[in-house]
């Protein structure tokens, strides 16, 4: 049996939503877990050149770390808009 349209809207809608929160938590997750962990002070030949600013506590990350970081917050992002844009759009989950 074929799914409707509205059905699978509404399994595209709420995998974005999932998608947006994991990668919201991973990223909040990962950020405090770089904040306590890594070294307060750059260190170029580690390669620990990008600050991280948690509340005036400044840690340094490499070139990996940031861009994971970074990623998985624009990941957040861009689900949540597409969770909303599917909502507002298509209404999988209300009436028209």
């Amino acid at each position: 049996m074929p799914l409707s349209r509205t059905r699978l809207w509404r399994i595209a809608e709420a995998a974005t939503a999932i998608a947006a929160l994991v990668s919201f938590s991973s990223g909040w997750g990962l950020w405090m877990h770089f904040a306590y962990t890594r070294p307060t002070a750059a260190n170029p030949l580690e390669g620990r050149l990008y600050a991280l600013d948690t509340h005036g506590w400044r840690v340094y990350l490499t070139a990996g770390e940031h861009f994971l970081l970074i990623w998985l917050l624009v990941l957040a992002g861009v689900a949540f808009v597409a969770a909303l844009v599917i909502d507002r759009t298509k209404r999988p989950f209300g009436s028209k």
